[in-house]
């Protein structure tokens, strides 16, 4: 599940997908949208 969860990350991590709400990784949500 590694490989997965990197190849994940790493999207979520790329420019389209930076400011995606969806993206827990985005610096636009906010602490309490976090689960």
């Amino acid at each position: 599940m590694y490989g997965v969860n990197s190849a994940q990350t790493a999207m979520m991590n790329s420019e389209e997908f930076r400011n995606d709400p969806r993206n827990p990784n985005a610096k636009t949500v906010k602490p309490a949208d976090k689960h």
